[in-house]
């Protein structure tokens, strides 16, 4: 089965990876310091990553992950050439 991203989840994903190494280049600085990360909260909002306000939008995001991924399962069950597995 395919179970690839759709665009949108990938540039989520990606920008996450990229904010996790950016604030890990700071990460003993401020405990060192026990300093807040305040620099982290103002990338996270640049980014679009406070849109999840309360448990209900994650759940909204979520279910739209499993969408994708039971959309490119159903695909693939579809058509087994799709399939990247023999079952």
């Amino acid at each position: 089965m395919n179970f690839e991203l759709d665009p949108e989840l990938k540039r989520i994903q990606e920008t996450a990876r990229e904010l996790a190494a950016d604030f890990a280049t700071r990460a003993a600085r401020h405990d060192q310091e026990l300093s807040s990360p305040d620099e982290n909260y103002t990338q996270l909002k640049q980014a679009g990553f406070y849109r999840f306000r309360s448990i209900d939008d994650v759940e909204r995001f979520s279910a739209n992950v499993m969408f994708s991924m039971k959309r490119h399962a159903r695909s693939s069950n579809a058509c087994p050439n799709l399939s990247s597995t023999k079952r």
